[in-house]
């Protein structure tokens, strides 16, 4: 006859079953979660304590602080740490981020990934955003009032609303291609670095003619030390054969430290006067882009046209260079940099890497020219921020 299990055969059987049945909460680590190699890799290595491929609640509600990500594509499954207050996902090859189940953030590091959009809408609690070295064209922080800092530098931003961020101290946005800034309402605010920009392909009328007033949140009052042109009313005429317009704007910042601080824009026209141009050379869509191999980080992401490139207040040497550009098959560029220890290296050109990779030698010197058939046709401006001296001429 078949024997009947005892009570206590009974209950450790379900105990058994109910240990090794998944639990309300738990998440698998596993590729439908957390569709991106890398990032599984760190979730196993860092959160998943017990190391048994399964994120538990606990495991989840106890992480806060995630800064260990390497190599990451993809950040699918960010979603499931709610209670995460601290997201590091700074270089990475991140070319998206959904972060609107962490409402618990008060800092996000996004920089130096691949990012054409963020939404941090949700995210509320936020008082640190550094989105700095992406391909940013908006950045919408109108409901980010608890913003203490924001990094926003080297994207692609055309204008930048920072009026509903009352309490920020900090506001970092250069190398990006805003024409105005408007700092009225930012009373707390003590440092800002905007540093000279301004914006490409505007088409001017055939009198040499543009409407200021389609700018976003442009003010002409604010504008001074108007260069190569002239305003009446919303009209700015460029000078016969110029194409940049360079000028300062008014931030209209209220504390002392800011106030009747203005700013260096310029703006750059496809069109001018056809009697100024020189016959057969293209005069839109010629560039310079380049990239550079920073300390720690290894080579950011390719800016051009006046884009800073590298890091500021970080204390990282550059340890290479690439440059070139594009446009125009009659024009090339060539560089050569001068290395700690060695000197100055031969000429690179048009996208060749100079200077060292893995040594650990600083750049303390870059001399650039353009090379080509058209070389005289154009020319190429460029400045060094130097160790204790900062921005040389």
């Amino acid at each position: 006859a078949a024997s009947i299990p005892d009570e206590t055969e009974v209950d450790e059987s379900v105990e058994e079953y109910a240990a090794a049945a998944p639990k309300a909460g738990d998440v698998a680590i596993d590729s439908t979660n957390f569709p991106d190699a890398n990032f599984r890799r760190d979730v196993q290595e860092k959160i998943d304590q017990n190391k048994d491929g399964v994120l538990s609640k606990s495991e989840i509600d106890n992480c806060t602080h995630i800064d260990f990500l390497s190599e990451v594509k993809n950040l699918k499954g960010i979603e499931f740490f709610t209670n995460l207050t601290s997201l590091d996902c700074s270089n990475n090859q991140l070319g998206n981020l959904d972060v609107s189940k962490n409402i618990a953030l008060t800092s996000l590091d996004c920089s130096n990934n691949r990012l054409s959009n963020l939404d941090v809408s949700k995210n509320i609690a936020l008082t640190s955003l550094d989105c700095s070295y992406n391909q940013l064209i908006s950045l919408d922080v109108s409901k980010n009032i608890a913003l203490t800092s924001l990094q926003c530098y080297n994207n692609q931003l055309i204008s930048l609303d920072v009026s509903k961020n009352i309490a920020l101290i900090s506001l970092v946005c250069f190398g990006n291609n805003l024409t105005s800034l408007d700092l009225s309402q930012n009373i707390h605010l003590t440092f800002a670095e905007v540093w000279e920009q301004g914006s490409r392909g505007y088409s001017l009328s055939n009198t040499n003619q543009f409407d200021l007033s389609t700018l976003p949140n442009f003010d002409v009052s604010r504008v001074t030390s108007l260069r190569n042109g002239s305003i009446s009313g919303n009209i700015l005429t460029v000078d016969p054969g110029e194409s940049i317009v360079k000028y300062k704007y008014d931030s209209n910042a209220p504390l002392p430290l800011l106030q009747g601080k203005e700013f260096s824009f310029w703006l750059a026209f496809d069109k001018t006067d056809d009697s100024q141009t020189t016959p057969g050379i293209p005069t839109s869509g010629t560039g310079i882009s380049y990239q550079t191999h920073v300390q720690t980080y290894g080579w950011q992401n390719p800016v051009s046209n006046g884009k800073v490139a590298g890091t500021s207040g970080q204390a990282k040497r550059l340890e290479g260079i690439k440059v070139s550009v594009s446009g125009n098959p009659n024009l090339g560029v060539q560089y050569t940099t001068h290395v700690q220890s060695y000197g100055w290296l031969p000429w690179a050109g048009n996208g060749e890497f100079s200077g060292t990779e893995g040594e650990a030698k600083r750049l303390e010197a870059i001399k650039i020219q353009l090379t080509g058939a058209d070389k005289d046709n154009y020319d190429v401006y460029y400045r060094v921020h130097a160790q204790s001296y900062g921005w040389l001429n």
